[in-house]
């Protein structure tokens, strides 16, 4: 039997041993969403790596310090750089690339480090060169002047008459010694004799009348 409400309308009926039956379960309209949100939380994405590039002077790689990298999303990325870091050497960030979805492991960053050859400093092997710019009295007289290193700038001594082109060697100031090379490098610095920028009348004066009398003569 089916009970009748007011009204005509139908309501829960009965089976033959008058227990109520069930009418149909009522929708929910928000069953769908949460089978999506059901779906994506059962998918785990791992996040992807992000790469950087990062340039040192080869004082810095040899060093090693702290550099900051901006971000896509605008945040500064803290990348610590380990002593004698080479040209192309990949420095790898845990967990500071794309994030993971779904409980996914987030991303690395990876960060290529290549090293400025602008720089007053070249790395060449195990030696490290330089070019170093003298006054034409330093290079006649000879004297102390100061030279970039790996480790900071230390003084050395020019040579009287010293001419543009001239190296000199400075021994045990280039890569450090580690595992695979047990005595580290040399540096070469080369020497440039610069004029100065303002013209100077009484040194002109003065090549002027030494070209005269001796210049000419031994060329």
């Amino acid at each position: 039997a089916r009970g009748q409400s007011r009204g005509g309308t139908r309501t829960t009926g009965y089976d033959a041993k008058g227990r109520a039956r069930r009418g149909p379960k009522k929708s929910d309209p928000f069953a769908k969403f949460r089978r999506k949100k059901r779906r994506e939380n059962a998918i785990k994405v791992n996040g992807a790596n992000v790469d950087y590039r990062l340039k040192l002077t080869a004082a810095e790689a040899t060093r090693g310090g702290v550099k900051y990298i901006s971000m896509t999303n605008g945040k500064r990325l803290k990348v610590t750089i380990p002593k004698s870091t080479r040209s192309g050497q990949v420095l790898r960030l845990k967990g500071q690339g794309m994030p993971g979805l779904g409980g996914g492991t987030d991303g690395d960053a990876l960060v290529t480090v290549t090293l400025d050859h602008d720089a007053d400093l070249r790395i060449d092997g195990r030696d490290v060169y330089t070019s170093l710019a003298i006054s034409l009295d330093q290079a006649v007289l000879g004297g102390k002047v100061m030279t970039p290193t790996l480790d900071g700038n230390v003084s050395v001594t020019v040579p009287k008459n010293a001419n543009t082109g001239r190296i000199l060697r400075l021994r045990g100031r280039g890569l450090p010694a580690d595992a695979d090379h047990p005595s580290p490098g040399d540096q070469f610095v080369v020497l440039k004799v610069v004029l100065p920028a303002k013209p100077d009348p009484e040194l002109r004066a003065f090549v002027e009348t030494w070209s005269a009398t001796k210049g000419r003569a031994k060329a």
